[in-house]
């Protein structure tokens, strides 16, 4: 018998493994059953695994050693949380965890994140009067790590104190516990105690400053570290990001001696987040001709930088892109897709999009209705707005604001054209000038106006009209973005619209004006 366990070990093919399973059975099949079956050879080999659960599951009444190897596999694969049921069913089938149970059981959490169970299983280690047995004792890292994670940092202190062999995981586990819960004096009184650091120590600081907002001390850390890898790098990248400090960003950037897929995300999303599109949009070129594969974060922040612009030219290749490259149209990218094509005009798309998603959260909804507002599609976001309500999402402040404006906006219409008539008929127009030089309130002009994939910059709307009518075919629209409110009824864009029949759709701050005629000098 002894011969057939011995023969496991060296199996690298399941096919193999299956053979020699099958000799065993037709052999001795007692062995199928009982104790002696070498789970833990199996166990170990990730392709195996599956084939050892389907083992295990036909054993009857298997013992403590043979829960034991499975849950050890389980926590060291890549679906640690299926450790947790097992040792459960352990329970269930009466028999009780030993001094090597508790160990994998809590690793299992580290490594699934289940912070609050390994807690509940660290209780029944004291409970059980294991708590000073010297395997256990052995995997108080482990334990201390737990603690760090779960922000139980008093516990995390005395088992860190116990610890007497404290090596850099412990030390690390400790920083990491103060960052997470934003003590960055804590956490530094730590590190400075540290006799030996490493890499992880020093991003892990660098990481914590960013994070509350301490660029300059994770810069000083940054410039005095023996060594960085690439986590450093990102991290300190991170920190500017967090910060809006696109000059530094892009400086440390452009001084990466490497760069990976989240080195470009982080410098596409500071882009985008501080209001400079175009830069982003030149990133993305940039990043596809060097080979770096963008990734859902990618498109995202795209996404948000072509709805800045308007631009939807950029805006349908992304989405040929996604559809091309099968990134999956979560909440997170669908969303995205219905915030740009809302807010380039094309609210038709943005339906077709939000139809189309499996997964509607909050975020999701909020913008579909806030879509239909801005091209003041008021009776469509009400209904929107009921279905939210009968899907079971619950609506946030913001969804109540987007709803307020769409009942404002139906209310304000008919007030709107009465003020408007009046207004028409005085000489106001002096008046406020006047009023806005007295208080010291200017205009900031800033028109743009997509050509050919460029985005030119014009100080009136009619500039920008007119370079669009030079320049663009003519069956393109007019795509234009102002930074201030249009007058909902411009007779000089409608004119123009009416006399050279084309559409030219102008967004600003609140909405838009979409004006199609027909060409009257046909």
């Amino acid at each position: 018998m002894s011969i057939y366990i011995s023969l496991f070990n060296p199996c690298k093919a399941l096919r193999h493994l299956k053979q020699l399973h099958a000799q065993i059975i037709t052999h001795h099949n007692s062995l199928f059953h009982s104790p002696p079956w070498p789970l833990s050879a199996l166990s170990p080999f990730p392709t195996f695994l599956a084939y050892a659960k389907t083992i295990f599951h036909h054993l009857q009444n298997p013992p403590p050693s043979l829960y034991n190897s499975l849950i050890r596999a389980l926590s060291s694969s890549k679906t640690p949380l299926e450790a947790l049921p097992l040792h459960h069913t352990m329970l269930q089938s009466g028999l009780k965890p030993d001094h090597m149970t508790y160990p994998l059981v809590i690793k299992a959490c580290n490594e699934s994140s289940m912070t609050w169970f390994g807690l509940l299983v660290h209780t029944h280690v004291v409970k059980s009067g294991f708590e000073c047995d010297s395997y256990i004792c052995g995997y108080q890292r482990t334990t201390l790590h737990l603690y760090a994670n779960g922000k139980d940092l008093g516990a995390a202190k005395q088992l860190f104190n116990l610890c007497s062999d404290r090596d850099l995981v412990s030390w690390n586990a400790m920083i990491d516990g103060y960052v997470k819960r934003g003590e960055m004096e804590h956490a530094r009184i730590v590190f400075n105690r540290m006799v030996c650091t490493d890499v992880i120590s020093w991003n892990t600081m660098i990481n914590g400053y960013a994070i509350v907002g301490k660029i300059d001390e994770a810069e000083r850390l940054f410039d005095e570290m023996p060594e960085r890898n690439l986590v450093s790098w990102n991290s300190m990248l991170a920190g500017f990001v967090k910060c809006g400090n696109v000059e530094d960003a892009f400086g440390l950037f452009s001084e990466m001696p490497c760069r990976d897929v989240v080195s470009w995300n982080s410098m596409l999303a500071c882009y985008a987040l501080c209001g400079k599109p175009n830069e982003a949009l030149a990133l993305f070129d940039h990043m596809r001709a060097v080979g770096v594969k963008p990734t859902e974060a990618t498109v995202v922040s795209l996404l948000s930088a072509c709805a800045h612009l308007g631009a939807l030219d950029k805006g349908l290749h992304l989405h040929t892109y996604i559809n091309d490259d099968r990134i999956e149209v979560n909440s997170i990218v669908g969303t995205a897709l219905v915030d740009m094509y809302a807010k380039c005009g094309k609210i038709s798309l943005a339906t077709q999009v939000f139809n189309a998603m499996e997964s509607k959260d909050v975020l999701a909804w909020n913008t579909i209705i806030a879509g239909m507002a801005i091209h003041g599609h008021v009776k469509e976001g009400q209904q929107l707005f009921k279905e939210m309500k009968e899907a079971g999402v619950e609506p946030n402040d913001i969804t109540f604001v987007e709803h307020y404006g769409c009942v404002i906006d139906l209310l304000a219409v008919r007030v709107g054209e009465m003020v408007g008539k009046r207004l028409i008929n005085l000489d106001h127009a002096s008046g406020v000038r006047n009023l806005m030089k007295v208080n010291s309130i200017s205009k900031v002009r800033s028109e743009h106006d997509r050509v050919k994939g460029m985005v030119h910059r014009f100080v009136v709307v009619t500039e920008a009209i007119a370079y669009g009518l030079l320049h663009l075919d003519s069956k393109e629209a007019i795509r234009i973005v102002k930074n201030l409110r249009v007058c909902r009824l411009s007779p000089c864009h409608q004119v123009i619209s009416k006399v050279y029949g084309r559409e030219i759709i102008v967004r600003d701050r609140i909405g838009f004006i979409i004006l199609k005629m027909v060409n009257v000098l046909s």
